[in-house]
């Protein structure tokens, strides 16, 4: 079983019991503890659960972070997991002006059951920057209009500007392709 179905099958066990730990998740989707130790650490990162003792426990935020977890495909267009949020999103961008998607690299060329948007419906994507060159050539080639935004650099600047300030992307720093 590849990783994103894994993943997947982690976060349904954990919505139907709650709390497991990782032993029982190990044997229940047959992978190694260290397996599914490193899926809990990097879904507890994405805020899709919370990492327990020996485990990790269902978080209600679980149900919010999951759906906004967009996938984009060149082919395919924007995705999502799941097909009421997909029909919400088509609706909303359907009463918008203009539509602006932001998506992390990482979500780029991983497929998701539900379509909700072309990419050449969407009038600009943001994507951060460590999005390969190669990728960034199929996505323009399809008709996608999008910025890379340097995240590592815009953070930078703001902490020898204001050390304090909060840490997010400056709109500043998007270079369009």
């Amino acid at each position: 079983m590849t990783t994103e179905p894994r993943r997947q099958q982690i976060l349904n066990l954990l919505e139907k019991a709650g709390t497991l730990n990782v032993n029982e998740l190990a044997e229940s989707i047959q992978v190694s503890l260290v397996t599914i130790r490193n899926d809990l650490d990097d879904l507890a990162k994405e805020g899709l659960l919370q990492r327990t003792f020996g485990g990790a426990a269902f978080s209600h935020r679980t149900r919010f972070n999951r759906s906004f977890r967009e996938r984009i495909t060149a082919k395919r267009g924007h995705r999502t997991p799941n097909p009421d949020d997909a029909q919400i999103k088509e609706a909303i961008m359907g009463a918008a002006d203009e539509t602006y998607f932001l998506v992390d690299s990482s979500k780029y060329s991983h497929d998701c059951l539900t379509g909700f948007a072309r990419l050449r419906d969407v009038d600009l994507t943001i994507i951060d920057s460590h999005l390969s060159r190669s990728k960034a050539a199929i996505l323009e080639a399809a008709g996608a209009r999008f910025c890379l935004v340097d995240v590592a650099k815009a953070n930078l600047d703001r902490e020898a500007a204001d050390p304090n300030a909060e840490q997010s992307p400056s709109r500043d720093k998007a270079k369009a392709l």
